[in-house]
């Protein structure tokens, strides 16, 4: 597992996210990587990179989620690089 991934797990803890309600996991490709789980609408594939900063800047800590994250917003409110 890529330390950009633990980094982002290690985030959705301290935002307080059980693996369960969105966890990182390696995807398919090198450099990949999915965010899923109960509270995203769809899982969300790219780089481990850009997932890091998604996990980092646009998913808010659990108490403040006000419904479940939607990828296309994410990708708006994130362009890549």
């Amino acid at each position: 597992m890529s330390a950009e991934i633990e980094r982002a797990n290690a985030v959705l803890v301290e935002k307080g996210y059980s693996a369960a309600r969105l966890i990182v996991q390696k995807g398919l490709g090198e450099g990949k990587a999915l965010l899923k789980g109960s509270e995203i609408v769809s899982p969300l594939s790219d780089t481990s990179a850009w997932i890091l900063r998604v996990v980092e800047e646009i998913v808010p800590p659990l108490a403040d989620l006000e419904h479940p994250l939607v990828p296309r917003e994410i990708r708006a409110a994130l362009p890549q690089g």
